[in-house]
């Protein structure tokens, strides 16, 4: 994406470019045309000023497209975190419940005893 985004920004610049040579060449074709200087001097400034506008708003244009980009980088990293919480939640398991088993205390018993014959 980021690729894409340079090569809109180079069209840009190559249209400023092309703008600026038009703006640059105009004055310079008025003056060989025959103008007055004061004339000429108020046709320059009237396109000198326009192009300051032009380059201000491409400015601008290339910060939104940063930004653009960057909002859509974190688009698809949101993206990937919600694919990751949509993943299937699997509920504990419960160990199984065995039948409740008694043993009667004898004389002589102890705890050894008890725990061998219930396998524990």
């Amino acid at each position: 994406m980021k690729k894409v985004v340079e090569l809109k920004g180079n069209a840009l610049r190559s249209k400023a470019f092309i703008s600026f040579l038009a703006f640059a060449l105009l004055p310079a074709m008025i003056c060989l045309s025959g103008c007055s200087d004061d004339e000429s001097l108020q046709k320059l400034a009237s396109l000198d000023s326009r192009l300051e506008r032009v380059e201000d708003k491409l400015k601008q244009i290339e910060k939104r497209m940063e930004m653009v980009f960057l909002l859509e980088t974190k688009i698809k990293e949101l993206d990937s975190s919600i694919s990751e919480l949509k993943k299937p939640i699997t509920p504990p398991t419960t160990p199984k419940t065995e039948k409740a088993r008694y043993h009667e205390v004898l004389q002589g018993d102890n705890l050894s005893l008890i725990a061998q014959e219930h396998g524990v």
